[in-house]
């Protein structure tokens, strides 16, 4: 999950969120060679695994992150296999700090589902037994005088849909993250 950072020093900086958990960060130092290093950071955050329900399978990666107000938010995707065959592919999102250490603040409590979910049919080449709703893009706007997210995603790996959210409503929904800190 890509994300670019102003650092009031160093000027224009991108990262890339290579964990959600354990948090790992790399940052792209040259960019016309395009070469990676750890993001390394006195301390770490590291908060507790089931922050997000086991059941729904781990969070991996998603939407490129957005700043919003004094934090990044960012869309993750998580895959499970239920007991017919079907794989699942589900969307929630996350916050987390806008300046280093970038410690995760927030977590989705449970899948975003929206009206029509999985309602396209599985067409020329995409399994009939994926079900998957991915983030692949989001940004932030008003509309009638609120703030909305605009979120691309993928669905059934055969056609894309555009939903718009409420931003403070989702926003509100996010488990707050308590951090425990450890040296790295």
């Amino acid at each position: 999950v890509p994300f670019a950072y102003n650092d009031p020093d160093k000027g224009h900086q991108l990262f890339y969120e290579y964990h959600i958990y354990p948090h790992s960060l790399l940052k792209l130092t040259d960019p016309k060679v395009g070469v990676l290093e750890h993001a390394l950071f006195p301390e770490v955050a590291v908060f507790p695994k089931p922050s997000w329900p086991k059941m729904w399978g781990e969070p991996r990666g998603g939407s490129p992150a957005i700043s919003i107000d004094d934090r990044y938010l960012g869309l993750f995707h998580s895959f499970f296999t239920d007991n017919d065959g079907y794989a699942w592919y589900l969307m929630g999102a996350y916050t987390f700090q806008n300046e280093p250490p970038f410690r995760i603040t927030g977590i989705s409590n449970y899948p975003i589902f929206y009206k029509g979910i999985f309602n396209t049919p599985a067409q020329n080449t995409a399994p009939p037994t994926v079900r998957s709703s991915y983030p692949a893009g989001i940004i932030s706007e008003k509309r009638d005088g609120r703030d909305v997210l605009i979120v691309s995603c993928g669905e059934n790996d055969c056609t894309v849909k555009v939903l718009v959210l409420d931003q403070q409503a989702l926003l509100k929904s996010l488990k707050p993250i308590k951090c425990n800190k450890e040296k790295s």
